[in-house]
C-alpha cells in the first residue's frame, strides 16, 4: 500500500486534504464537547504523524526511525510550552503568553537535543517531561465549556496544517531526520486552540484545554516509539496500524488513571 502512494499525484493528494481533513472533524468534535475533549483530540498526532507517513514514502523507514528520535526531544519542548503558556497566562494575555510558550518550547528542544541521542534516551524525556508538566498545572474539574468555534477558525487550521506538511516534507532533506522530527511537532493547531479559547473565555478554559493536551501526550509519545521499533520489523503499513492502536487503547487508561489520582 505504501509503495503504491509514491505517485506524486497521490501524495499531493493526501498532503493538502486527507490531514486537513482529520484537523477540521477534530475541530468540529472539539466544538461539541468542549476544552477536555478539545486538549484530548489535539495531543493525538494528528499534524504529526501524517507527516512521519510521508516521510517514509518519500524518504524511507530508516529517515523515519531516525526522525522520531526527533520527534520524542520535541515532546519535551511540547511540555514545557504547554507549562510555560499556563504560567504566562496568569500575567499576560495571550498573545505574550503564546510568545513565551513558544521560546520555551525550541529553547527546551534545542538544549536537551545534544543529549537525547537514542530512542529510550529520548522516550524516558519525554515521559518525564509530560508528567512533570501535568504535574505542575492546575487540574480545573469541570469539563469546560463547549468551544464555539466559527467556520473560519476551522478552515485556518486546516490550512495551517496542509501548510506545516508541505512546509516539513519540503525540506526534510536539508534538516537532517532530528531537526525534520522537532520541527514537525511544533504545535500549530494546540496554538490555534488555545490562544482561539483563552481569548474568548480567558484562562481557565485555555488552562483546561492544555492540560488535557498533556494526557494525550502519552498516546503521542507511544505512538512513536512504536512506530520506531516496529518500523524496523513490520512494512510501513502494519508498523502505523500498531502504534495506532496501541495509542488508542492508551488514552482512555491515561484519562481514568488521572482522575483516579485526582480525585
Amino acid at each position: 500500500m505504501f509503495s503504491s502512494l509514491a505517485s506524486p499525484d497521490l501524495l499531493l493528494i493526501f498532503k493538502f486534504t486527507v490531514t486537513p481533513i482529520l484537523v477540521g472533524l477534530a475541530s468540529l468534535s472539539a466544538r461539541r464537547w468542549g476544552n477536555t475533549v478539545a486538549g484530548l483530540i489535539t495531543g493525538f498526532p494528528l499534524m504529526t504523524a501524517p507527516i512521519a507517513i510521508f516521510l517514509t514514502i518519500e524518504q524511507g523507514a530508516q529517515f523515519t526511525i531516525s526522525a522520531s528520535i526527533g520527534i520524542l526531544i520535541a515532546l519535551v519542548g511540547i511540555a514545557v510550552y504547554a507549562l510555560a503558556y499556563v504560567v504566562a497566562a496568569h500575567f499576560v494575555a495571550w498573545p505574550f503568553a503564546i510568545a513565551y510558550a513558544y521560546a520555551a518550547f525550541f529553547s527546551a528542544s534545542w538544549l536537551v537535543a545534544p543529549y537525547l541521542t537514542t530512542h529510550v534516551t529520548a522516550a524516558l524525556a519525554a515521559y518525564l517531561a509530560i508528567v512533570i508538566s501535568i504535574a505542575l498545572m492546575p487540574r480545573n474539574r469541570s469539563a469546560g465549556v463547549p468551544l464555539q468555534v466559527p467556520s473560519w477558525e476551522i478552515w485556518l487550521r486546516m490550512f495551517s496544517t496542509a501548510a506545516m506538511i508541505a512546509l516539513v516534507t519540503s525540506i526534510a532533506s536539508m534538516l537532517g531526520p532530528t531537526w525534520t522530527g522537532i520541527i514537525a511537532t511544533i504545535p500549530i493547531m494546540a496554538t490555534i486552540m488555545v490562544t482561539f479559547s483563552h481569548g474568548r473565555f480567558g484562562r481557565r478554559p485555555a488552562t483546561v484545554f492544555m492540560r488535557s493536551m498533556m494526557l494525550s501526550m502519552f498516546s503521542f509519545a507511544t505512538f512513536f516509539v512504536v512506530v520506531a521499533y516496529a518500523l524496523q520489523w513490520l512494512n510501513p503499513l502494519h508498523a502505523y496500524v500498531l502504534a495506532t492502536v496501541t495509542a488508542v487503547a492508551l488514552s482512555p487508561i491515561v484519562v481514568r488513571i488521572d482522575r483516579a489520582l485526582t480525585s
